[in-house]
């Protein structure tokens, strides 16, 4: 049964490619493909596990209106295209449902009865601003504003607002752009400008962000310091199931057993884990800056030297070294950010922004002793 749903899914997607074939034998852009309706028929009811063209042009009216979307407009109504939705609605105010009602159809211009411009054109006419071209090379108080902009969501830039758009600034907003769910070129554009909260009145960006760094000028305690000496690599894995119901909340950096781990800010050691049987974190500390946002460190294959709970450290300050405690399949440090002390966000955008592990040099650092 499955694989006759299947066949005709398939099927129906055909005769829709078919036929857009024989209208044009050129490629055309999701816009030129999106035919000038009066009156889209595209209700509430499509929803998730649909296909064919009525989803097609609800995703392209989607990447219209700035969303990104990964496999563009497939036809498919997956989870990609529930969050697209999601993230439209959130950035236009609506309420955050995932699923289409008539106010996201009218926001979107698919609704007769919107009244209103289409989203594309309200966010083509929505600042214009000179942002929008800024790229590696750029130079001038335009790459100043945004590198400030940068910074204050807790993204470190090498040199600060120097206003020179060199590498160090490109993957800070590679960064940005993988938090926010852009497409992750290192290139400005009217979205991540608007993000920002660049060419407005106000000085606060109206980012969608899972950090909560951006809802002050000063952020949360920014990382000063990679956490691990080089050589070492790690990846992406936000949230990757791990075992009982568990997902990861951290960025995993993997490194030879006995590679110094680093104060990644100023602060107190406020916990240390001992490890032991059945212990999942292994030994481990947290580190917690005077804004109450602390910094966890798990799998370590001990501690530095004065390393004890109450001790006040420094950015770079070596506080242990890597290991492969508890549960771990291989020398590594689990590392997590918590703003404020509340929940984690992903680590892994902030960590590649100062990444430095090309860096095998060990760099002792003690303050505290």
């Amino acid at each position: 049964m499955i694989s006759m749903i299947h066949r005709a899914h398939r099927r129906r997607l055909l005769s829709a490619v078919v036929a857009a074939a024989t209208l044009s034998v050129s490629l055309v852009t999701p816009a030129e493909a999106a035919p000038p309706l009066v009156q889209s028929a595209i209700t509430t009811d499509l929803s998730a596990g649909a296909v064919g063209p009525l989803v097609t042009e609800l995703q392209e009216a989607l990447i219209a209106g700035g969303v990104y979307l990964p496999g563009g407009a497939d036809g498919v109504f997956g989870a990609a295209t529930t969050k697209a939705i999601a993230d439209f609605q959130q950035w236009n105010g609506l309420i955050r449902t995932g699923t289409l009602n008539i106010a996201t159809l009218n926001r979107l211009g698919l609704s007769s009865n919107s009244g209103g411009t289409p989203a594309a054109a309200a966010f083509a006419s929505s600042s214009g601003s000179s942002y929008s071209d800024l790229k590696l090379g750029s130079t001038g108080s335009a790459v100043t504003e945004m590198q400030r902009a940068l910074l204050d969501t807790g993204l470190v830039i090498s040199g600060g607002a120097d206003g020179i758009f060199g590498p160090a600034t490109q993957r800070a907003l590679i960064a940005f752009q993988s938090v926010n769910g852009l497409t992750q070129n290192g290139e400005m554009s009217e979205r991540a400008a608007q993000l920002m909260g660049l060419g407005t009145s106000s000085s606060t960006s109206s980012t969608t962000t899972t950090s909560p760094s951006t809802s002050s000028s000063s952020g949360w305690a920014q990382l000063e310091r990679f956490p691990a000496q080089g050589h070492c690599a790690y990846g992406d894995t936000w949230h990757a199931p791990r075992g009982n119901g568990r997902v990861h909340e951290g960025v995993d950096i993997i490194a030879a057993t006995g590679k110094l781990l680093y104060a990644v800010t100023d602060g107190t050691i406020s916990t240390q884990y001992w490890d032991y049987p059945g212990r999942l974190s292994g030994n481990g500390l947290k580190l917690t800056a005077a804004d109450g946002t602390y910094f966890l460190y798990l799998h370590m294959s001990g501690f530095a030297p004065g390393i004890s709970k109450g001790t006040k450290v420094k950015a770079g300050d070596v506080i242990g070294f890597v290991g492969n405690t508890g549960s771990s399949a291989t020398p590594h440090l689990h590392f997590e950010i918590h703003p404020w002390g509340g929940s984690a966000i992903n680590p892994y955008p902030y960590v590649r922004a100062i990444d430095d592990c090309s860096n095998t040099t060990p760099q002792y650092q003690a303050s505290f002793a």
